[in-house]
Order: structure tokens, then C-alpha cells, then sequence
């Protein structure tokens, strides 16, 4: 995950909280969130880099980013590991 995307994403929960986050964005985020639920990479909040799925797309085995959660969902440009959004 690229420095901006991990800024914007953070940026964006505190947002969240504060209620001032965009209703599109928190759309997005809860959609995101719905796919992250049921991963077999989810641990907790985190996308495990120690277990690996299937990407959707190109069929490669990946392992999970690393990153959390609530965050990452809020990041527009960030990508699942797994193409799932």
C-alpha cells in the first residue's frame, strides 16, 4: 500500500468519527467492509499477511497486505489483495 493511500485512509476514519466523512465514502467503506467479513484473509481487523487466498482475477495465490481494515476501506484508491473490490 502506497503512503497516500495508508494518509487518506486514516484521514478518512478520523473523519469517520468525527462525522464528516462524505455519505459516498462511508458507502463504499461499508460495502468494502461486507467483503472484508467474510475473507479467509481477515483476522480481527487485519488483513493477515500470514494467510494467502486466491485472487479473483488473475487466479495468483496472494497473502493478505498487512493493513487494517477500517482504514484501508476508506482509502478510494486502495485495492483487496484478492481483487474482491
Amino acid at each position: 500500500m502506497l503512503l497516500k493511500e495508508i494518509l487518506d485512509g486514516w484521514g478518512n476514519l478520523v473523519k469517520d468519527k468525527l462525522k464528516l466523512l462524505q455519505p459516498s465514502l462511508k458507502e463504499m467503506a461499508k460495502h468494502r467492509m461486507l467483503i472484508c467479513n467474510i475473507c479467509e484473509l481477515r483476522s480481527f481487523a487485519i488483513c493477515n499477511p500470514t494467510k494467502s487466498g486466491i485472487n479473483v482475477i488473475t487466479g495468483e495465490i496472494r497473502k493478505g497486505c498487512g493493513c487494517g481494515l477500517p482504514a484501508k476501506t476508506l482509502s478510494p484508491s486502495s485495492k483487496c489483495p484478492l481483487d474482491k473490490w
